[in-house]
């Protein structure tokens, strides 16, 4: 490591080795003992997590962002797909052969967590994502999303209204609201996750703002609607501690999903103080 013999150090039956982190790279540490004895250590060595972030969000600033074909084109704003092979974009919505690929390389699903990203950073003051993310406020609003909050995963119609863009974009609002002071983005994240909550279904979801939006909300004098939003969150978690729930999907028993309930309804627990939210995520979850 760092092209130097590395003096090895016992303890509790351990060796400990200290290596020098001296550029990005891929590195082989090896280690020789006993009587000719050799095994490695494969390490992806990177640096400063700050910088590297900030890159991420260059990045996507640079290179992500679809620039309408029209002046009116719904799509402008988006964050999409990059190929860095081929140094392009991908658009899903110009690819005949597109459903071959499945449908989650569209400029919905995992990419509004670019969104939420670029939010979070400009909230910590790169104030240059600030036209980006309000680009991409219209673009979820007036794009994915239906004036009734219906969420979508790509702007053609004929698409799945995936149940877990919900939270993303919800989460989105929030941010946007967070960064702009904007009340009606606040209202929207509200009403986006009401609208999740339609479709009576007995699971969680991966990662869901709805706690921090209902304090928000509070905080805001918006007491009517963070008490809809709490009644329709409490409702929802009925299902998933009810005896009666029966749970099929394999997502629910993935990692993100069984972590999903369980901070969710721990959640709820500490919005309205009732013990039952609580004991089925530690006593049946944990």
């Amino acid at each position: 490591c760092s092209d130097a013999m590395v003096k090895p150090v016992f303890k509790d039956g351990k060796l400990f080795v200290r290596c020098s982190y001296v550029r990005d790279a891929e590195l082989k540490v090896v280690c020789r003992y006993g009587k000719g004895r050799t095994t490695w250590a494969e390490l992806l060595a990177r640096g400063d997590p700050s910088a590297l972030v900030k890159a991420r969000a260059a990045f996507i600033a640079r290179r992500q962002v679809y620039r309408g074909a029209t002046p009116d084109d719904p799509r402008d704003g988006a964050l999409v797909e990059y190929d860095n092979e081929t140094e392009t974009q991908y658009h899903r919505w110009e690819q005949p052969k597109a459903a071959q690929l499945g449908p989650d390389h569209n400029e919905g699903a995992e990419r509004i967590a670019m969104g939420v990203f670029l939010a979070m950073m400009t909230r910590m003051g790169c104030d240059e994502y600030r036209p980006l993310v309000d680009r991409y406020y219209r673009f979820l609003r007036h794009g994915l999303q239906d004036p009734d909050y219906t969420t979508w995963g790509e702007i053609d119609r004929a698409s799945r209204r995936r149940l877990f863009n919900y939270p993303w974009v919800a989460e989105f609002h929030l941010e946007h609201y967070r960064v702009t002071g904007r009340r009606q983005s606040l209202i929207d994240a509200c009403e986006t996750m009401l609208k999740s909550y339609e479709k009576p279904v007995p699971y969680a979801f991966v990662e869901s703002p709805e706690c921090d939006i209902v304090i928000a909300l509070r905080d805001a004098g918006l007491t009517a609607e963070a008490d809809r939003l709490l009644a329709a969150m409490k409702s929802h978690k009925d299902l998933i501690v009810s005896p009666k729930a029966g749970v099929s999907d394999e997502v629910n028993y993935a990692p993100e999903g069984l972590a999903g309930r369980l901070t969710q309804l721990l959640g709820v627990w500490k919005l309205t103080g009732e013990a039952k939210y609580r004991d089925f995520a530690l006593k049946t979850i944990l």
